[in-house]
């Protein structure tokens, strides 16, 4: 079991941990000044353009998994991003779901926390994004460790419509502590697939019943050939083409 840098334990892979890691140290760099849609692709301004370079090879989603959360969340949708890094998933979720719409953002790293909050005012959306410094997983331990279906519970959440995971490790954990959510809700979920690949797979197939569960291809996800991001849902789920969005 490796340790996170603020001391709390995790399951991920020395080698995700240490990107992880390595992330955190040029942090403070990565400030995202605006986040474009276009028609060709996401555009993130930063500061820094080589620690962004890195960030997005190493830490964000990959690209066509950007292109569909902002394609399917639209204005007064509600989204929760785990594992929010900088905030530019959180930030392409909260410009989709203005005005009226609310994204819940949690981050456990301080480093990065920080400049989630940072990234989020800069971009206006303060009154859309809240932020949380928290671990999610299955089980809640007062304001640090939190589960899903708690949070959604608390925050008076009444819709759900994307959760995307992404905590280098740990991601079977946070969909144990949304079963409530998943099952009533049943949104677009978009997982990282690190550790734990079959498990997520029966968990969201057979457990939760979701019918549709594909790779970042667009190909149906067969077992034992697992893609980095798997997208579940209740009905088709198209990966948009570069170029498509408006």
């Amino acid at each position: 079991m490796s340790i996170t840098p603020d001391g709390q334990p995790t399951t991920a892979s020395p080698l995700a941990w240490l990107r992880r890691r390595v992330g955190a140290l040029r942090a403070r760099d990565i400030a995202i000044r605006s986040v474009q849609i276009g028609t060709d692709r996401l555009f993130a301004d930063t500061v820094d353009r080589y620690a962004a370079a890195l960030a997005w090879k190493h830490g964000w989603l990959d690209a066509g998994a950007q292109r569909l959360i902002a394609r399917e969340i639209r204005p007064r949708m509600v989204a929760v991003d785990v594992g929010a890094s900088n905030g530019f998933i959180s930030i392409i979720m909260g410009k989709a779901v203005s005005p009226a719409g609310r994204v819940l953002s949690f981050e456990a790293n301080p480093v990065f926390f920080d400049l989630l909050q940072r990234n989020i005012r800069s971009n206006g959306l303060d009154g859309v994004c809240r932020t949380f410094r928290a671990f999610v997983g299955k089980d809640s331990a007062g304001e640090s460790r939190v589960t899903v279906d708690e949070m959604v519970r608390t925050q008076g959440i009444s819709r759900l419509d994307v959760l995307k995971v992404d905590v280098d490790g740990p991601d079977l954990d946070v969909l144990h502590g949304a079963r409530e959510t998943l099952r009533r809700f049943r949104p677009l979920v978009v997982i990282e697939m690190s550790e734990n690949q079959d498990a997520i797979y029966r968990f969201l197939k057979d457990e939760i019943g979701y019918p549709t569960l594909i790779g970042m291809s667009g190909e149906t996800v067969q077992p034992g050939n697992w893609p980095p991001n798997l997208f579940a849902g209740d009905g088709p789920i198209v990966i948009p083409a570069r170029g498509s969005l408006s």
